[in-house]
């Protein structure tokens, strides 16, 4: 069975990752790949909506609500905060690459995404693959345009994707 490639996209806030994520997911899915993202935050975010059957059942006692339609299925799971590992490890099976925002306690192989060539280096202590960034500049590692999807792709497919 092939191992899912997950690769971390870090970036100072408003750097771009999430229109950056975006767009290497489109360009990844139309490519016949199997896509995951997981977004971490330290910020408290409602699981749902408060008052719906599924909030309710939830406030109840559930530990799992599963909230099925015909555009995909939602499952809630309340209780303590999972660490990476378990996340990831629940959520990846049958994905080829799984991107990962957040984590930046987790080690992983990461694409930094800078706004402009003058911005801050990320602190990371992870393997940093490349740099996006719309201006180019000289670095110790790829500095890849945020169009250079096949550059990109290819990055990826030197890391097993």
């Amino acid at each position: 069975m092939k191992q899912v490639l997950v690769v971390g996209i870090a970036g100072w806030h408003n750097s771009g990752k999430t229109t950056f994520i975006e767009a290497l997911v489109h360009e990844l899915v139309s490519r016949d790949m199997h896509v995951g993202v997981i977004k971490h935050t330290r910020q408290e975010v409602e699981l749902d909506t408060e008052g719906t059957d599924s909030w309710r059942m939830g406030q109840a006692g559930a530990e799992r609500v599963a909230l099925v339609g015909p555009a995909g299925m939602a499952l809630y799971e309340y209780g303590p905060e999972p660490d990476f590992d378990e996340v990831l490890t629940r959520f990846s099976p049958g994905l080829d690459i799984v991107l990962v925002e957040g984590y930046k306690s987790v080690p992983m192989p990461r694409i930094e995404v800078r706004r402009t060539a003058s911005d801050e280096a990320l602190p990371l202590d992870s393997e940093r693959l490349a740099i996006v960034c719309s201006e180019p500049f000289k670095a110790d590692v790829p500095v890849l345009s945020p169009d250079d999807i096949e550059g990109i792709l290819a990055l990826l497919k030197e890391r097993g994707l």
